[in-house]
């Protein structure tokens, strides 16, 4: 039997859901996809994360933002193929989802794979789960209240790999490359999520976040007073 074989796994893990999902039927969707995908994907599970991963953008495109954690048992492996989908999707991301994130964003199981989407979200303008989605969940709280959990949730992310998104966002920020092109919103987005790392107990990460804020505001200087006025009442 002859097959063709993808080198850049990614690739063919999209061309393959994207073959799965022509075989499922809209009208009966979860049934279609517990009889055509999930005797493949439930054999090894973890083996087939990448393809759970491009399930998890492909399907709320395609069937009216159904969630694969609707589809599948919603395990520790299907949350995180779920929550990073969620950067390269917008429009497919229904109310319905923004729900789910609010219920489970202090679900201990979760809760850090949350804040590595929202960290990943952040800059986006019009994403649902851009840093305005953030602010408005942490502002909520009392300092007490916040340093409770956020400062574990912040150095878990920031320790966790050397390419996570709050280095990521702090190494831009850092970079001498021309940002003159990038909209206002886009780095203001980028402050405001700045600006909640400086409640880290990480010298290093508070250090390095201080610098990141004045390396995109030096030549903003009009939304200064803007990013002041929004942080004027969190403690």
């Amino acid at each position: 039997t002859e097959c063709i074989y993808f080198a850049y796994e990614k690739l063919g893990d999209y061309l393959l859901a994207n073959y799965f999902i022509e075989k499922l039927d809209k009208y009966n969707l979860k049934n279609s996809f517990i009889n055509n995908i999930l005797p493949y994907i439930n054999s090894n599970l973890y083996h087939h994360k990448g393809l759970v991963e491009a399930f998890s953008v492909l399907i709320p495109e395609n069937f009216n933002g159904t969630e694969i954690y609707e589809l599948l048992e919603p395990n520790n492996i299907v949350v995180d193929c779920f929550l990073k989908s969620l950067p390269y999707r917008s429009a497919s991301i229904p109310q319905s989802t923004v729900e789910w994130v609010l219920k489970n964003i202090s679900n201990e199981n979760f809760n850090a794979d949350i804040f590595y989407m929202l960290y990943s979200c952040a800059t986006m303008p019009n994403h649902p789960f851009n840093a305005e989605f953030m602010f408005d969940y942490l502002s909520k709280f009392s300092m007490k209240e916040r340093d409770s959990f956020f400062i574990t949730i912040l150095n878990k992310i920031y320790l966790d790999t050397d390419m996570n998104p709050i280095v990521r966002l702090i190494d831009w920020c850092w970079s001498s490359k021309d940002k003159s092109y990038i909209d206002d919103e886009s780095i203001f987005l980028a402050a405001i999520a700045i600006a909640w790392l400086f409640s880290t107990s990480n010298r290093r990460l508070r250090d390095s976040a201080t610098k990141a804020l004045i390396c995109i505001l030096i030549n903003r200087t009009n939304l200064i007073l803007k990013l002041l006025q929004k942080f004027k009442n969190i403690d």
